[in-house]
């Protein structure tokens, strides 16, 4: 008597064997993209190139979008921006923030590509809605300065430095940067009600995280008596501090900082001094 199992051993032997098979390829594509990321991070570029290129043949998004860098900056590969678009492209287009990301800038840029603001924005939008910080500063930078065809929205700037600024870690640059372009529209009721206490608060977080444009803007807030009481001590303080570590601006702030200290007797100029050296040996 013939087994009622026998046909379905049949079917499901392969059918196991297929999924067996699956598993496998998709480790020797994971273990080549690896393999092209380890050799990346080493510098050693031409061996990137060629394990992101065996991934990337066989589907491995995230090889996609290296693959694009690579081609971007000449790196084991002779620059090609038409290149870094493709591969940015098939990125994106199967939903890889990464590659969402650098095909907008390319676009935005026009490099290896017709330059289309709209284009730039639709994907930089994508990136920026799955949480990719520095997709949501070049949009708001894009609503704020109203570039390439593109129109000033000041809320819609407000919005995404917002999103960028209340995320990420401590230092992130583009976390930092928002905090301070919020600031400066709290100040100047782009896009949100005026509110000084508001642009204190931004420019505090960013100047405590070192940003010196930051640190310039609350000295002035000090100085100026918006949104805080007016204090030189600590207006002097943050100018102090800005000055020494300003790279572009040092004599700029420096001379407002001296021009400020005019007004403050020694006692005042001497606790400023001090207020500063304990910040900056804190914040080395």
């Amino acid at each position: 008597m013939k087994s009622r199992y026998g046909r379905l051993l049949v079917v499901v032997l392969p059918i196991c064997f297929l999924g067996l098979f699956a598993c496998s390829v998709n480790a020797g594509v994971e273990a080549e993209y690896m393999r092209g990321k380890e050799q990346y991070e080493a510098e050693k570029y031409k061996e990137a190139v060629k394990w992101f290129r065996k991934a990337a043949e066989k589907g491995n998004i995230d090889a996609y979008t290296y693959l694009g860098v690579l081609y971007q900056n000449g790196q084991g590969v002779q620059q090609d921006s038409k290149q870094a678009v493709k591969w940015y492209r098939k990125a994106a287009e199967k939903g890889n923030v990464d590659g969402q990301f650098h095909l907008g800038y390319m676009l935005y840029g026009g490099y290896g590509v017709h330059q289309d603001a709209k284009q730039a924005m639709k994907w930089y939008r994508k990136a920026a809605e799955k949480g990719d910080s520095s997709a949501q500063v070049e949009l708001a930078n894009a609503y704020r300065k109203g570039w390439n065809g593109i129109r000033k929205n000041y809320r819609k700037a407000v919005k995404w430095y917002r999103k960028a600024a209340e995320k990420g870690n401590v230092g992130d640059r583009n976390k930092v940067d928002s905090q301070v372009w919020l600031g400066s529209m709290y100040l100047n009721g782009q896009g949100v009600i005026q509110d000084y206490k508001e642009a204190v608060k931004w420019f505090r977080k960013a100047a405590e995280q070192g940003h010196t444009s930051a640190q310039e803007d609350i000295g002035d807030m000090y100085r100026d008596g918006k949104g805080v009481h007016q204090d030189y001590v600590h207006s002097h303080m943050w100018l102090n501090i800005s000055a020494a570590r300003s790279i572009l601006s040092s004599e700029r702030i420096a001379k407002k900082r001296d021009s400020l200290a005019k007004k403050m007797n020694s006692d005042q100029i001497a606790e400023a001094h001090k207020l500063a050296r304990e910040w900056m040996k804190k914040h080395p």
